[in-house]
């Protein structure tokens, strides 16, 4: 986190933290409780993230993004740095596309992560509950979900939330397995049968 651990920030976060917690995950801190969010703090915990990390993927990222700032600190942690190609012209394709000049492997399945990781040969995905047991906004935004990717804007507004509670919505059903996301901020339902 860029705040202290009794900080939350964003404060629609708070249950996505506690999802997080509750599933036996954890959050990281650097700074003493109480530190409140400062700009300097978040560039900063990127090197912690990368650190933490075994690749790290950059999807979409606008020059000057956090990602990228994160995948500066990979490299000089020797932590392998992939790139999703995006369209040309597409602001948010400028950072992926700029990495892959510099030298970032390219990544368009999660084979190419896998074998940046050296485990080419794994390319099945561990499978999602068939029912999930969801509540609150996780069920109304999975249940917006299908198997073709939708743009979060859609999903927002088919599960009657706000594109900030659906994000928080989507990154908990991402973190279980049942949700994925595609460029573009698409996001699909991911099932019993999702494979790579």
């Amino acid at each position: 986190l860029g705040t202290g651990l009794d900080t939350t920030y964003p404060a629609e976060h708070g249950r996505l933290f506690a999802c997080i917690v509750d599933r036996g995950g954890a959050l990281v801190s650097e700074h003493d409780d109480g530190a409140e969010p400062r700009p300097g703090s978040f560039p900063r915990r990127n090197r912690i993230i990368s650190g933490l990390s075994d690749a790290v993927v950059v999807i979409r990222a606008a020059a000057g993004s956090g990602a990228l700032i994160t995948a500066g600190w990979a490299r000089r942690q020797g932590i392998p740095v992939l790139a999703v190609p995006g369209e040309v012209g597409d602001p948010l394709a400028e950072g992926p596309l700029r990495l892959l000049r510099e030298g970032a492997r390219l990544a368009i399945s999660a084979a190419d992560v896998l074998g940046a990781l050296g485990l080419s040969g794994q390319t099945e995905i561990p499978l999602a509950p068939a029912t999930p047991e969801l509540d609150g906004d996780a069920a109304a935004v999975y249940a917006a979900l299908s198997r073709t990717p939708r743009h979060v804007g859609e999903v927002s507004s088919a599960a009657g939330l706000e594109p900030g509670g659906a994000l928080a919505a989507l990154l908990m059903l991402e973190l279980g397995g049942l949700a994925e996301q595609r460029p573009g901020q698409r996001f699909l339902r991911r099932g019993a049968h999702s494979r790579t």
